[in-house]
């Protein structure tokens, strides 16, 4: 048996459900025993009241809640599904739960991401995954091998980047370049 504030919570998730019932029969052609979302409004509201007001207790408020309870029919059993599902019948989280790691911009030198003359660098693990656009002197980099010009490698399962080119810097950063990297 419900208690009074289930009751509350399965008919506040009863009225859409039979709104949205109703609709598809005005849609699609009829249905067969619409029901009027206007009563569970009411009577759940109702029941809201009585139990906010504090003049009715748990007991004197059964009557109605047995029979809001019935009013919300099959609506009344897909909110208990959905409110036993613990995320409020289908609410989506933005973000899928990760945090995009923030654009790295810099000018090489000794003592930059990628330090002056290196063709390597192991980027933090919070890249793990994720592809990346990767600019040079403000010139989109590809992993695709174009001859006279440099192009990279990127492993996203280690998130390992290679630097490759024409001799004789083989794609070495050199000094005063501006590398951009933006996690995609």
């Amino acid at each position: 048996m419900l208690t009074i504030t289930e009751t509350i919570q399965v008919g506040d998730l009863s009225l859409p459900l039979a709104i949205n019932y109703n609709a598809k029969g005005k849609l699609f052609g009829g249905v067969l025993s619409p029901r009027s979302p206007l009563p569970i409004a009411m009577v759940t509201d109702a029941l809201r009241w009585l139990r906010d007001g504090g003049a009715q207790t748990d007991q004197e408020l059964r009557g109605l809640a047995d029979y809001a309870y019935w009013l919300y029919g099959p609506f009344g059993l897909e909110a208990q599904y959905l409110l036993s599902l613990n995320n409020g019948g289908g609410t989506v989280v933005p973000g899928g739960g990760f945090t995009r790691p923030s654009q790295i911009d810099f000018e090489v030198d000794s003592t930059s991401f990628i330090a002056d003359g290196d063709t390597t660098k192991q980027f933090p693990s919070s890249w793990i995954g994720f592809d990346i656009l990767f600019n040079r002197n403000a010139i989109a980099q590809n992993t695709v091998v174009v001859t006279d010009n440099t192009y990279y490698s990127w492993d996203k399962t280690t998130a390992f980047l290679t630097l490759f080119g024409p001799a004789p810097g083989n794609g070495a950063a050199q000094g005063t370049e501006i590398f951009q990297f933006s996690p995609v």
